[in-house]
């Protein structure tokens, strides 16, 4: 994927505009780890911190975005890491295929972090809503519904 920086700018406005109204739904945490995933050649093209991080969380949440990513475009049936997650592995939830990219954050409870980047790639329009609802749907999301409270219920 070529990215211009008018591009990658947006997406890091969007990534920390939306993480930041999830984390007011999450009074215990502070912030984590975002990564953008390009699928056809499975690089990172971005990762940052959003929000801070306790010092003993970090390389934890810095690694696991980067692994539900990765694991996401090694399932190329699934849209989201749930469909692949196993907690034995300490393999979550949290990523999501879209249009273009991957979107995975990790710092937030599980389904926090993948209501946070359901709602990215809709705020970026690299999803619908009600296909964003559909990938909802798939983990129970209830995060994800918070967002939206006049739309269809999962």
């Amino acid at each position: 994927i070529r990215m211009d920086a008018i591009a990658m700018y947006r997406i890091i406005e969007s990534a920390n505009k939306v993480v930041n109204r999830v984390l007011a739904l999450c009074a215990d945490r502070t912030g984590g780890y975002f990564c953008l995933v390009d699928p056809d050649s499975g690089f990172c093209v971005i990762l940052f911190r959003i929000g801070t991080v306790a010092a003993d969380k970090g390389q934890k949440y810095y690694s696991f975005a980067q692994e539900k990513a990765l694991r996401l475009r090694a399932h190329p049936e699934h849209r989201s890491s749930w469909q692949s997650r196993n907690p034995d592995q300490s393999q979550w939830g949290g990523a999501v295929k879209a249009k273009t990219y991957i979107f995975s954050f990790s710092g937030l409870p599980e389904l926090a972090d993948e209501a946070a980047m359901l709602e990215l790639a809709v705020d970026l329009g690299e999803l619908d809503l009600m296909a964003a609802f559909h990938l909802a749907r798939i983990s129970d999301n209830d995060f994800f519904a918070q967002l939206h409270p006049t739309s269809p219920t999962l």
